[in-house]
């Protein structure tokens, strides 16, 4: 996270981050505090999940 972070603030341009992960492991909640870097995707073996930023 430290270093998505530092990228992002180098003023390069954008970071678009993306889990994979199975299906099986998604959850309704993910406990995080402010050193965590939110996801834009994540993707599944059956679906594509784009997230807003909050």
């Amino acid at each position: 996270d430290r270093t998505l972070l530092s990228r992002k603030h180098s003023g390069e341009g954008p970071v678009v981050t993306v889990g994979l992960a199975y299906e099986a492991q998604i959850v309704s909640h993910v406990p995080n505090d402010e050193r965590d870097i939110r996801l834009d995707w994540l993707i599944t073996e059956q679906n594509v999940y784009r997230f807003e930023p909050v």
